[in-house]
């Protein structure tokens, strides 16, 4: 792993405790949320290493439900991105996904990315339903853009086109929906 990967990772990490962990509160009203992103045991890294699925919630009915997250520092591009390809040719997170969803396995329900100021104090964070994230990436198979610094591939889904539900935090305490 390299000393980039294992900042970001744990900088993504950080952010989602700050930010992603008070949208979900919010969105299923319930505190029940488990994270599968430290890895500490074999469930936990299948969860998200095969699944993408970095956090589980349980909603105030029992149900159980699969998020995968994204954050990123910088812009605020108002859009999911979901890696469509690497230069290496490893699966992405894309490809898994569909794996998944043909062999009847868990898939992430819902998707959560968020952008984070780079001094970390504000963010914004969006949550949609995985299948219309899917549905999207299907009728728009050309909607994707080049990361030029490693060739790598993402499909880009704008938040009104899914009907996300989207969250702002300035304070670091308390979200507000986003008008």
């Amino acid at each position: 792993m390299s000393t980039s990967y294992a900042v970001d990772a744990a900088q993504s990490r950080s952010d989602f405790q700050i930010f992603g962990r008070p949208a979900l509160e919010k969105y299923f009203g319930t505190k029940l949320i488990f994270s599968s992103e430290n890895h500490e045991t074999d469930f936990e890294t299948a969860l998200d290493v095969q699944h993408g699925i970095d956090c589980l919630v349980i909603d105030n009915k029992g149900k159980i439900h699969g998020v995968s997250s994204r954050f990123q520092r910088g812009c605020c591009y108002s859009a999911f991105s979901r890696r469509r390809s690497r230069r290496s040719g490893a699966l992405t997170e894309h490809d898994k996904d569909l794996w998944a969803l043909k062999e009847g396995f868990v898939t992430a329900d819902y998707t959560l990315q968020g952008f984070v100021t780079n001094n970390g104090l504000s963010a914004e964070v969006a949550i949609a339903p995985t299948s219309d994230i899917r549905d999207y990436i299907a009728n728009n198979p050309d909607s994707y853009r080049v990361n030029r610094s490693d060739g790598a591939t993402f499909y880009v889904i704008p938040w009104q086109d899914v009907n996300a539900k989207i969250y702002k935090d300035k304070t670091q305490t308390a979200f507000e929906q986003k008008k």
